[in-house]
């Protein structure tokens, strides 16, 4: 449908809160996504026969830096291990409280951010 709405192929898929799994992508490949971004900072994977190309996306955010930001997009070592360690930690603490937790926890502190300002 948004094929048909935009006129163009639709080729890359987002996967919400880093649920990506070898399933997951087997059924992106078959429904002929060609790229996968994933919330998994600094995650790169390149395509196979039966996957496709896997790419971690930074959420840039109000208190993201400008320096952060022109860090990680230049690979700049020590920023980029900081960023993975964070996300690492947040998949650590979905792991360790679950899902359902962990989102109702991450809802409840984002919308706290949104309305202090």
């Amino acid at each position: 449908m948004l094929e048909d709405l935009i006129g163009d192929e639709v080729n890359c898929i987002s996967i919400p809160s880093g649920r990506v799994d070898v399933r997951v992508l087997a059924a992106c490949k078959a429904a002929g996504y060609r790229r996968v971004y994933t919330s998994r900072v600094g995650e790169y994977r390149a395509p196979s026969q039966e996957l496709p190309e896997v790419i971690g996306r930074l959420v840039v955010r109000r208190a993201t830096t400008e320096q952060t930001l022109r860090d990680y997009m230049t690979g700049k070592p020590a920023t980029c291990r900081r960023l993975r360690l964070a996300s690492a930690s947040k998949e650590f603490a979905k792991a360790l409280v679950g899902d359902s937790l962990y989102q109702r926890v991450w809802r409840y502190a984002v919308r706290s951010k949104l309305y202090s300002n």
